[in-house]
């Protein structure tokens, strides 16, 4: 997450759930595509791996590879990868990353938590 473009595309993922009222601590695709990168520096990925990567990849809105062999991976394995997909952003998933009750009603006081000094 050190990269601006990762990180930036996993803010936005996580933001997006927020606004769908969906839950925000399963793994996202920049977070999924992080690993299977760590992943393929350990080993060749198989085909339904490589088809996970580039899933990942362009669902993270990262700029574009070889969509034709994309459409390769999504063709040939994509039930496997569908499986991948749900199985990675499973185990990738950070339990404590879930927005509490917020109880703010939008007037703040100067003693308000949501306030930064000086605002």
């Amino acid at each position: 997450m050190s990269t601006e473009f990762i990180y930036r595309s996993h803010v936005r993922e996580l933001l997006e759930r927020v606004a769908a009222g969906a839950d925000t601590r399963p793994g996202t695709a920049a977070e999924v595509a992080a690993a299977m990168m760590t992943t393929s520096l350990a080993g060749p990925l198989n085909s339904t791996g490589m088809g996970l990567y580039l899933r990942m990849w362009r669902k993270a809105g990262f700029s574009p590879v070889g969509d034709s062999t994309r459409d390769y991976y999504e063709d040939a394995v994509g039930p496997l990868i569908d499986d991948a997909e749900t199985t990675t952003r499973r185990k990738l998933a950070a339990a404590t990353r879930t927005l509490g009750t917020i109880t703010c009603t939008g007037h703040h006081d100067p003693n308000c938590q949501f306030t930064a000094p000086g605002h």
